[in-house]
This record gives C-alpha cells, sequence and structure tokens, in this order.
C-alpha cells in the first residue's frame, strides 16, 4: 500500500504513527489557517493506542 501519509512502510506500527503524525499536521494547518484562533491557544498531539496492552505512545 502507498498512500500521502504512509508512503511503502510495511510495519504497521510504523505506519500507525505514520498516519497520525500526518493527520496532526493536517489539522495544525488548517487550525493555523483560522482568524479566530491564536497559535499559542491550541496543542495538537497525537498518539497511538495499542488496544493489547492500553499503552498510549504519545507523538
Amino acid at each position: 500500500m502507498n498512500n500521502e501519509a504512509v508512503g511503502d512502510e510495511t510495519d504497521d506500527y510504523k505506519a500507525t504513527a505514520l498516519n497520525v503524525r500526518h493527520g496532526v499536521n493536517a489539522i495544525r494547518q488548517a487550525f493555523s489557517e483560522h482568524p479566530e484562533i491564536q497559535s499559542d491557544e491550541l496543542d495538537i498531539i497525537g498518539a497511538v493506542y495499542n488496544v493489547d496492552s492500553g499503552k498510549v505512545d504519545w507523538l
């Protein structure tokens, strides 16, 4: 599979992390252009949740 966020990555975890980072960047860009929101008023972060272990990896 090859897409904009993941590219040719085949490792499931790495592909998931790349996808999350891509989504975070898209959201940051969308909100950076919003005239009513100052850049220091909003913090957008991404995470990967492991359903087996319950662990959250903040990216």
